[in-house]
Formats: structure tokens, C-alpha cells, sequence
């Protein structure tokens, strides 16, 4: 499993030197924690958590993408799964499916075969229902 995250041209490969494709539910590959901010694309496999901000791309091969309650994040989103919590502004094309929890504001276009809004949640944007939706690689 490996994170690469690009900033400025320079790109990093973290490793856990683990040979499977697919991690446990269980595992968060990447996290930008609370008074965190990241600038650039932040690719994964497996799962993200932000809890604070992320400005740039974000692009899961095979993930989820959580977005915590106290996170912002100002990105386009392409992941299997995402899960928002706090803010996102931008697109989100997720071919599994979207949930926006309570509390959660997506303002963009949604892309997904499945989305579920929690009471308190917003949605600003415009939503496409597509089944047998492929990520752009």
C-alpha cells in the first residue's frame, strides 16, 4: 500500500511495506489532522481522513474518502467512497456511494450511484445519479 502526495512538482511515496491491494476497513493510509493544512493532490489507496484543510485534489484508487467534522476542504474528489462530515467545496465523483452526515455542507457537483443526506446536512450544488460509474484514472 502506498500514499503519494504531490506539492509543488516534488512527489512522496509513503510505504508500509505491506503487498496487498486492498487494506482493512480498518486502515487510514493518510490523515491531515486538526490545524492541519494541505496544499497539492493527495493520492491513496485504501483510506483519508481530513480533520483539517485541504486545498488542491484528491484522487483514492480503490478508497474512501472521509471528511471530518472540522475539516475544509477546497478540492475536486474522485474516490469509490466519501463520507463528509464538514465542508467540501468542489466535486465529488464517487461511483459507490456519497453520505453527507449531519452537520455536513457540500457545495458542488455530486457524482454517485448512491447518496444518503442526514437531517441537518446540505447539499448546494448539483446531484447525478449514475449507476456503473468509472473513476478517471
Amino acid at each position: 500500500m502506498t500514499t503519494s502526495i504531490e506539492r509543488g512538482g516534488e512527489d512522496t511515496t509513503l510505504s508500509d511495506g505491506g503487498g496487498g491491494d486492498r487494506p482493512s476497513l480498518t486502515e487510514v493510509t493518510a490523515v491531515v489532522g486538526s490545524g492541519a493544512r494541505f496544499e497539492g493532490l493527495l493520492s491513496f489507496r485504501g483510506e483519508a481522513r481530513v480533520e483539517g484543510e485541504l486545498e488542491g485534489r484528491v484522487l483514492a484508487r480503490g478508497g474512501t474518502f472521509h471528511v471530518g467534522p472540522t475539516a475544509v476542504v477546497r478540492a475536486d474528489v474522485e474516490a469509490d467512497e466519501v463520507v463528509v462530515a464538514g465542508r467540501v467545496e468542489g466535486d465529488i465523483l464517487a461511483p459507490r456511494r456519497v453520505a453527507l452526515l449531519a452537520g455536513a455542507c457540500v457545495v458542488g457537483t455530486v457524482r454517485t450511484a448512491s447518496l444518503s443526506l442526514a437531517d441537518g446536512s446540505s447539499l448546494n450544488g448539483r446531484c447525478e445519479m449514475v449507476k456503473g460509474l468509472v473513476p478517471a484514472a
